[in-house]
């Protein structure tokens, strides 16, 4: 009985994070030119896409340059998305890496992990340079653009 209560909990906290936690649909770059996205806070969007058929947990936020308000714990359910903010700095870090990290556990309806992702969004201004990269435990492959990247199950 208290197994069930908790699996409905849950269910409803996911839902309820869902509907809470919209990201801003105009500040998309996964789009066929890779156009990057600056802004006007000084910030640069990058986007995580879960096109597995598991629910993606946040387990590991890091990264002392996102932008305010920094990242909270969070869930992407199959099909959404998720937006973060890197901050561009100021002048006296043209030359420095920003950067912002992201781990996800890839877990079932009924809770079972069944693999996890790591990925790194990084931006630095000379030379100009946007980079994310992911590195998958498991059955999931990750594609990446310079402000993206998209998990999907591997066929």
């Amino acid at each position: 009985m208290q197994i069930g209560m908790i699996l409905v909990l849950f269910i409803l906290l996911v839902i309820a994070i869902q509907c809470f936690n919209k990201t801003n649909k105009t500040n998309r770059t996964n789009n066929a030119n890779n156009s990057l996205d600056v802004n006007s806070l000084g910030s640069i969007g990058f986007n995580v896409y879960n096109k597995t058929s598991y629910i993606m947990v946040s387990q590991y936020l890091f990264g002392p340059d996102f932008e305010e308000p920094y990242p909270t714990y969070h869930i992407i359910l199959p099909g959404g998305e998720h937006n973060f903010q890197v901050s561009i700095g100021d002048s006296s870090t043209l030359l420095h890496w920003r950067i912002g990290n992201a781990n996800y556990d890839f877990e079932s309806r009924d809770g079972r992990v069944h693999g996890s992702v790591k990925i790194q969004m990084g931006y630095r201004a000379i030379p100009r340079n946007i980079v994310t990269e992911a590195e998958t435990e498991g059955p999931f492959d990750a594609e990446t653009g310079s402000t993206w990247v998209t998990l999907r199950d591997d066929d």
